[in-house]
């Protein structure tokens, strides 16, 4: 027995063995399918966003996408495979694209400090593959180096000393680099707590006087906390061991204790949302908060997380994503809210340590969805106007 529907009906208009119907009854008669509570059949296929899908790809297949992908993954015990993994799926035939590969992994390094002693052995294998390969050298790492030390972020500069000195520990920078810095930061217009965090646990006892000519400076300019922070460096003029012979090969350093699970889920919940700005994929999220965000903690923690890079970044494409997660029931409202509650909490809210702009940004985003409950203080400090006040 054939199964009678509205598409059926219409494949017997042009059937040589039916009675011909004009178009005024089957209109009707498809009306009266409509109208009825008789269930309607469509022959639908689910559409898939061919552009969409290509324009992932092409962004996975650029080289600066894929080095940021190689080093979310890099830890202490996974460095050969991860060499060989650059081998194998980045190509570089010139300066430029060597330029833009330095300029990422900069960014990240600096970014993602802590994990300096991931990084500082990769990149050295890997500069030295260049240099094998192709004879390029790393100038614009360096370039770029010396442009975040002049820069007005304190938190970069210190994270950019700091691989500087990691890389003339392991000989990557011939010994005249620390000369050269140290000069470089002998100036009166350098921030003093730049002296410091270049100096501490790397002093040499022959800069001994730069240390006392910065005490006499911040003295005579009423600059107290600087005048400590490099005091404290006199207080142990043994050369720094760190500065000593390193004959042993090039190997991550092995930390002393593991991250807590905190710092972990954080690091994984950075990495999936930087590759997201650069690729824009939201199934990777999707997949990522099920797997790794499973309970509401968790997800509160990836929502205070992109808010993070938010009030940083002031990209649309952030508040875009809240708001599909949430459309999607991947996300709470008050997943949103809590995770708000909890960047302020880590992020000094009494002096307002982060971007106003962008907060009362994300705020208007919130009121826009109905996210204000237990959050209504914040707004007032922010004298935005909520709808029942």
């Amino acid at each position: 027995m054939i199964r009678m529907n509205s598409t059926n009906l219409l494949l017997y208009k042009n059937d040589a063995n039916c009675v011909i119907l004009n178009e005024q009854l089957i209109s009707t008669i498809m009306e009266c399918f409509n109208m009825s509570n008789i269930k309607t059949y469509k022959n639908t296929k689910k559409q898939v966003n061919i552009l969409k899908n290509n324009k992932i790809q092409i962004k996975k297949d650029l080289n600066e996408n894929k080095i940021i992908m190689i080093m979310n993954k890099l830890s202490h015990n996974n460095l050969n495979e991860l060499i060989k993994e650059y081998l194998s799926i980045i190509t570089v035939l010139d300066y430029e694209q060597y330029n833009i590969i330095q300029n990422e992994i900069l960014i990240k390094m600096v970014k993602d400090i802590n994990f300096i002693d991931n990084y500082i052995p990769f990149i050295i294998i890997l500069f030295g593959i260049e240099k094998h390969r192709l004879n390029l050298n790393p100038d614009y790492f360096i370039i770029k180096l010396e442009e975040i030390l002049k820069s007005s972020n304190e938190l970069d500069r210190h994270a950019c000393l700091e691989i500087i000195k990691r890389l003339i520990k392991l000989k990557f920078f011939k010994d005249s680099m620390y000369d050269y810095i140290s000069t470089l930061l002998n100036n009166d217009n350098i921030p003093k707590v730049d002296i410091y965090n270049w100096f501490n646990n790397n002093y040499r006892s022959k800069y001994r006087s730069v240390l006392l000519d910065n005490i006499k400076y911040c003295i005579d300019n009423n600059m107290t906390r600087e005048q400590y922070m490099i005091e404290s460096l006199l207080s142990n003029q043994v050369d720094s061991p760190d500065m000593l012979q390193v004959d042993s090969p090039v190997t991550p350093d092995k930390p002393d204790s593991h991250d807590s699970p905190d710092t972990q889920s954080v690091t994984l919940i950075n990495n999936i949302i930087e590759e997201y700005l650069y690729i824009e994929n939201i199934d990777e999220i999707i997949n990522f908060l099920n797997i790794e965000c499973k309970d509401l903690s968790g997800k509160n923690i990836f929502c205070k997380e992109l808010l993070k890079f938010y009030i940083d970044t002031n990209k649309n494409s952030i508040l875009n994503l809240l708001e599909t997660l949430v459309k999607k029931k991947i996300l709470f409202k008050s997943n949103l809210s809590k995770g708000l509650l909890l960047f302020i909490d880590n992020n000094n809210y009494n002096n307002n340590n982060y971007n106003n702009n962008n907060m009362e940004k994300f705020l208007k985003f919130l009121k826009n969805n109905n996210i204000t409950k237990n959050i209504e203080h914040i707004f007032k400090k922010h004298k935005i106007k909520i709808n029942y006040e």
